[in-house]
């Protein structure tokens, strides 16, 4: 069993922070005999220490202008069974011509597959959505959870230890019907351009149609926006609620709370009843959530003592909101470049 040097691990770390900035970090502890999550920082932000004084650290996609990242987390039943979906997909990527990636055991029963992909044809759209039209072409008859497509999700960090067993996260790769341990947990090569994989033109071409589909379908605010509204920075108010969105879906606690705050963004920023109606109902539907909007709002104007967004701290702060988001206050970039 291969155990990482504390340093070799921080050092692969500083690589992924110097080639992917924006990346977010969590790691889990113990308080009052229950196990809790910190919050979810980039390198700039976090306590450096902490990564040599923490065993478990978790980390989000890795991405840049021209780059992206699929990972695959298998939790079949068993081990047996998760290793043998994973040779499946192996195949089916190397036939493809996706050759370059890494496998690791979990520590768990778990396995995880993760590539690197050329996202330049795809900078117009949304990543989670590249993320999940590329799995869907790949067509590769698995289950996985998709939650990890979304960019602020973090997934067991190379190098450090599975939360509840204590054992190393381990690179392998397979030998016929065999996996076979690495003797390197870690490879620095997987965060340089040489890993990047190009995706083939016939799944790239179908992967497009689809995404244009989308946006025609499903990103549709600006259209709800009438004359009344010109004053409006249509590009920052879609920006916004669909970070609203990311962050709904990824919350267990305060998602009421989180509503009102988006609701109160909306009242002070569109500042016309029927617009926010329309916005408010679209968004609910969007994250497949029923609630009275006209009582919602209702509440919510009764409550608001004073022109404040962010009132729920332990649900979401303003320095959170705009953390792991690409050139967030510059506005003039493309909406969906993230």
């Amino acid at each position: 069993m291969n155990y990482i040097d504390k340093f070799e691990r921080f050092n692969y770390i500083k690589e992924i922070a110097k080639n992917f900035p924006n990346t977010l970090f969590q790691f889990t502890f113990e308080k009052e005999n229950e196990l809790k999550w910190s919050r979810k920082r980039t390198f700039k932000d976090s306590d450096k220490f902490s990564f040599f004084k923490k065993d478990s650290y978790f980390r989000s996609n890795l991405w840049n202008e021209t780059t992206d990242e699929i990972r695959l987390d298998f939790d079949y039943i068993t081990l047996e069974e998760n290793l043998y979906r994973m040779q499946g997909v192996v195949q089916k990527l190397e036939i493809i011509g996706i050759c370059k990636y890494e496998l690791y055991l979990t520590g768990g029963k778990g396995t995880h597959l993760t590539f690197r992909f050329d996202f330049r044809s795809f900078l117009e759209f949304d990543r989670e959505n590249v993320r999940n039209e590329l799995f869907n072409a790949l067509e590769l008859d698995i289950k996985t959870d998709t939650t990890l497509f979304q960019t602020i999700q973090v997934i067991g960090l190379e190098g450090f230890y599975h939360r509840k067993t204590k054992l190393p996260k381990q690179r392998i790769f397979f030998d016929e019907n065999c996996h076979i341990l690495l003797e390197n947990n870690l490879n620095l090569l997987y965060l340089s351009e040489d890993f990047v994989n190009k995706i083939p033109k016939n799944i790239e071409k179908d992967i497009l149609y689809n995404l244009h589909h989308i946006s025609r379908k499903s990103n549709n605010f600006d259209l709800y926006l009438n004359t009344k509204s010109n004053n409006i920075n249509q590009k920052k108010l879609i920006w916004h609620i669909l970070r609203f969105k990311e962050i709904y879906l990824n919350l267990k606690d305060g998602r009421k709370r989180l509503i009102d705050m988006f609701t109160r963004y909306l009242l002070l920023t569109i500042k016309n009843i029927d617009e926010v109606k329309i916005i408010l109902q679209d968004f609910c539907n969007s994250v497949k959530i029923n609630i009275d909007v006209d009582s919602r709002i209702k509440s919510t104007q009764n409550s608001m003592k004073a022109n404040a967004i962010f009132i729920y701290s332990d649900v979401l702060t303003k320095e959170e909101f705009y953390k792991g988001w690409s050139k967030a206050i510059n506005f003039n970039e493309p909406l969906n470049k993230k």
